[in-house]
């Protein structure tokens, strides 16, 4: 069975912290889990593109590194509200499993 997951968390923000975890965190997303693509919700797109692709090397196989898209973290006036709405499903992606990390 093959799967989309949708991934959240405080990324892309250049908080060196976060970003370092993240490696940890899809690593074992793509072991754990047959991943065909992972959607990928952070702060700033450019900056996380950049950092994974300078830093994937024995972490992440190229077929699993082109499978992750980052998307702009959309956040709601009242950031719970962004949390629920997410949580429930009821977004852009509603039919992907999600992970908070």
């Amino acid at each position: 069975m093959c799967m989309e997951g949708y991934l959240r968390g405080y990324y892309g923000y250049k908080n060196f912290g976060d970003e370092l975890l993240f490696f940890g965190v899809i690593r074992h997303l793509f072991v754990k889990y047959p991943l065909t693509k992972l959607f990928v919700e952070v702060g700033d797109v450019s900056w996380m593109e950049d950092r994974v692709w300078e830093n994937y090397q024995e972490i992440l196989s190229e077929k699993q590194l082109k499978s992750i898209t980052f998307i702009h973290a959309k956040q709601h006036k009242y950031k719970i509200i962004t949390h629920v709405i997410n949580f429930l499903g009821r977004g852009k992606y509603k039919k992907v499993f999600k992970f908070f990390g």
